[in-house]
Formats: C-alpha cells, structure tokens, sequence
C-alpha cells in the first residue's frame, strides 16, 4: 500500500481524444458535487451498443460513477458491447485517472464492469484515464474482460488505474482485474484472483501485454495458479513495469511463458518464471 498514492499521482492524462473519428458520436457525460450521472452514462453505451460504429468517444467528467444495479447488453457485465465500438475511446477528462471513477457492485452485483468484444483488431477500443474499481465475477476478468485475439480483440488500455476488483476464475483463466488487453502506463492494485491465474492482469496472446505499468498488492489465492501480479503467456509483451507486494507462490509478480520482448524487461521487483 505504501507505494499507491506516489504512482498514482505519477498517471497524468495523456492526450488521446483525437482518437475517434470525424463525425462520429461524442458523448460528453456530466458529473454534478462528485458524482457521475449514471443514467447519462447508461444512455450511452446503450446508444452505442444498438449498431457497429467507428470512432464513438464516451468522456466522462470527472466524479463517481456507482453502477451498481446498472446493466448494458447480455451476460455478467455491467456493460457488455459485443462487437460494436470499433475505434472507439472511453475516457476519464480529468488529469488523472483517480479523479473519475467506475465503481461496480462488487459481490452484491456479481458483475464484472466492461464486457468488450471487437471484430477488427486494426479499430481497437482504448479506455483511458479512468479508475476500474469494484467488479466482481464467478468466471475471468473481474474488472474488464477484452475478447480474445482469435476473435479479432485489441482492447487497449492507456492510464487506467485496476484496483479492488474479484474473479473466481471458473471458466479456467483468470484476471482478477483485466483478462485480455494491451495495457500502457497504468496501475493494478488490490485485485484478486481465487482459482486461477493473473491476479492484476492476465494476457494469453502476442498481440496483449503490459508497458511501462506497475503491479501492487494484487493476490492469486490458489497456491498451484500462477502470476499473482500479472501471468503473460502465449508470446505476450512486457516491458518497463514494476511489482511490489503482490502475494501467492508460482511467479510472485509475474509468470511469463513464450514472451516475445523479454530482451527489453527492465522489469522492477518481484519477477518468476519459476513455481514453488
């Protein structure tokens, strides 16, 4: 815990609203003493989840978002998109991700925040400067669950703060804070893994990794699982990033198979390949 409050302080807003395209939908959601208008917020996923579009943005001002009972498409997701937001962008305006926050329903809800599939992995879907907190699932992913890259997923995450998320891990792979994303510059803290692998973050494939983030205090709570911070696999990518405090026995930190840039780790505290 001593190292949260130094890093997120560190996670200023990098520019990326040019990310959408012209003439696409911009939803500019208010927040009124602190706290996000929900139903605004609610509004427009729904908006975007009834067809495919291109270069959508959702820019969220800063405050608390309490999904809680909130629910968008199918499955154990506040909001699920399936292949629908191509190119699109969600994102925090403040200067940092601390400053707007999703908050999920934790166990009372059973659902993780986002459920975000994509058909074109060139398009990729970025969600940026927020905070994911508070999602809860039986199954992987317990803050995001980006698609796998045999579907074409490339979910990307720039300057996220994961913290206190859940997974049990039922469906057999893990993530207590995010399965399946490219993550840039942001911070996996408190998050838990019960049964399965990848207690902050969980990648499986070339095209998914973590640059320049750090892991902390995240936990795997089943000996034999692997990765109590992050478990990269599959010639996945990890560069620059740092490990502190995270708890289980198989890769204390990290647990890295098949992974393509190890050449450029530069990687800070606990690492392991090793289990035992």
């Amino acid at each position: 815990m001593k190292h949260l409050q130094p890093l997120v302080a560190g996670l200023a807003f990098a520019t990326v609203l040019a990310t959408g395209t012209a003439g696409a939908a911009v939803y500019n959601i208010s927040a009124k003493d602190g706290v996000g208008d929900v139903d605004a917020l609610t509004n427009a996923f729904a908006e975007v989840g009834k067809a495919d579009t291109t270069g959508a943005q959702i820019l969220l001002a800063p405050g608390v978002y309490d999904l809680g009972g909130t629910q968008i498409g199918s499955g154990g997701a506040h909001w699920r998109l399936d292949k629908k937001m191509k190119n699109g962008l969600i994102a925090g305006t403040g200067k940092t991700p601390g400053e707007t926050i999703l908050l999920g329903g934790g166990e009372t809800d059973k659902k993780r925040l986002f459920h975000i599939w994509s058909t074109d992995a060139s398009k990729p879907t970025t969600i940026s400067n927020l905070t994911i907190t508070g999602g809860y699932t039986t199954a992987d992913g317990g803050g995001i669950y980006g698609s796998q890259t045999n579907y074409g997923g490339n979910l990307v995450l720039r300057h996220v703060i994961v913290s206190n998320n859940y997974a049990k891990g039922s469906n057999g792979a893990g993530g207590g804070g995010v399965i399946h994303a490219k993550a840039y510059d942001c911070l996996f803290a408190n998050n838990t893994c019960a049964t399965q692998h990848g207690g902050g973050l969980y990648t499986s494939a070339d095209r998914h990794g973590a640059w320049n983030c750090v892991f902390s205090n995240n936990v795997v709570l089943t000996a034999s699982k692997y990765g109590a911070g992050y478990y990269c696999a599959g010639g996945g990518r990890i560069a620059d990033c740092k490990f502190y405090d995270n708890v289980g026995t198989c890769g204390i930190g990290a647990y890295l198979s098949g992974v393509r840039t190890r050449q450029q780790l530069r990687v800070q505290g606990e690492l392991s390949d090793e289990c035992g």
